[in-house]
């Protein structure tokens, strides 16, 4: 130990140098600024060519793999009524809709549950009705995106729905 060797600290988070030596103890300038009194089984010297010794081996960062098989899945539910059931004339219009409502359901239950990313419901133009419910259906789903309907209002007869 000579007198401009850079130390650490054992106990501390600290770094200092020798400014004075003694039998038993060094004065430290610390990091600081603060002058110490300080025995010597409380500090190490540091090798300033320590870091420069070892290799360090640079990888390449890794960034997590997508799967593309299932990102252009785009599953299509039509919830035009006839082609839901077999005989659409024996139905009475709360019916329709309960139908069509449990096709919906059903749809979005099945996409979550497999790894499909896009779902483009089909509700068509009309009165508004069947477009109301789907729009309250999927407000009440989480992790899933879709086209605000007041912005396509009565303007487009699908919706394109994507699950995060």
């Amino acid at each position: 130990m000579k007198i401009g060797d850079s130390i650490s600290y054992l106990n501390e988070n600290k770094t200092g140098k020798i400014i004075g030596l003694a039998i038993n103890s060094v004065d430290v300038l610390d990091e600081f600024g603060f002058k110490e009194t300080l025995s010597l089984n409380e500090i190490v010297l540091r090798d300033q060519d320590f870091y420069s010794k070892i290799h360090i081996e640079k990888k390449p960062e890794t960034s997590k793999i997508k799967s593309k098989k299932n990102n252009s899945i785009i599953k299509i539910l039509d919830l035009h009524f006839h082609l839901l059931v077999k005989n659409p004339t024996a139905y009475s219009p709360q019916a329709r809709l309960q139908i069509q409502k449990e096709a919906l359901l059903e749809m979005l239950d099945y996409c979550k549950k497999n790894p499909i990313k896009k779902l483009n419901i089909i509700h068509g133009i009309g009165d508004g009705t069947l477009q109301a419910m789907v729009f309250d259906l999927l407000k009440g789903y989480t992790n899933l995106e879709y086209e605000d309907e007041n912005i396509f209002h009565q303007s487009s007869g699908s919706v394109m729905v994507t699950f995060r």
